[in-house]
């Protein structure tokens, strides 16, 4: 069995994450900006699309040229801004995480991760203009380890509502660790699903880790 998710709300929730009109700015300064631990969640959210959408832009020709490098790039990208170990973590669950070995939570973090990154890559080189606005910070946020950074995005299909959980880590940097689409719970979603495959597995964690896929 091959895991399978309504891949345009993950793929639209991701790249709406990375597709704020980022106000123009030297690329390095905003690159190693992104690494500052002043840096807030909305900064990190401009910061990193600038980078991605250079690397997007030719996504088409870069996915037939040189595919490996292509990846490669996005995935150095948004590992500046998505805490994929979390995100797998909490896919897996709880229950599973505990009871899985080093080498099965490794697997499933790359698998998770090169697959994510792989749709999203080939996605982006297709994907359409959306008309973006991005929610100023609310102050109420402030201190706090976990935020929520609110788009509102006008598409083909009408106007929708992104809510970005951004977590701080120890040395102050955030991340992305969930994404709220119309306020449908992504990492939920996925959690369930993940769950799912266990169970028609019989219960083979290994099973279930390798029938993970973001294709289809």
């Amino acid at each position: 069995m091959k895991m399978k998710f309504a891949l345009h709300s993950v793929m639209l929730g991701i790249f709406l994450l990375f597709s704020s009109l980022a106000n123009a700015a030297d690329t390095t300064e905003q690159a190693s900006a992104n690494e500052r631990p002043e840096a807030t969640p909305h900064q990190v959210v401009d910061n990193v699309t600038i980078e991605l959408m250079q690397v997007v832009s030719g996504g088409k020709k870069a996915l037939k040229d040189n595919p490996e490098k292509y990846f490669a790039d996005v995935r150095r990208i948004m590992e500046s801004a998505v805490d994929f170990k979390y995100i797998a973590r909490n896919v897996m669950g709880a229950k599973y995480w505990k009871s899985a070995s080093k080498e099965q939570r490794e697997k499933f973090i790359e698998v998770f991760t090169s697959g994510l990154v792989e749709t999203y890559a080939k996605g982006m080189a297709n994907f359409a203009d959306f008309e973006i606005s991005l929610e100023a910070p609310n102050k109420a946020n402030e201190g706090k380890k976990k935020v929520e950074v609110v788009q509102k995005f006008k598409g083909p299909n009408g106007v929708n509502r992104v809510s970005y959980t951004m977590g701080q880590h120890k040395s102050g940097a955030w991340k992305l660790i969930n994404v709220v689409l119309d306020g449908v719970n992504l990492g939920k979603t996925l959690r369930s699903q993940f769950s799912q495959s266990v169970a028609e597995t019989g219960g083979d964690l290994d099973a279930a880790i390798s029938s993970w896929s973001w294709k289809g």
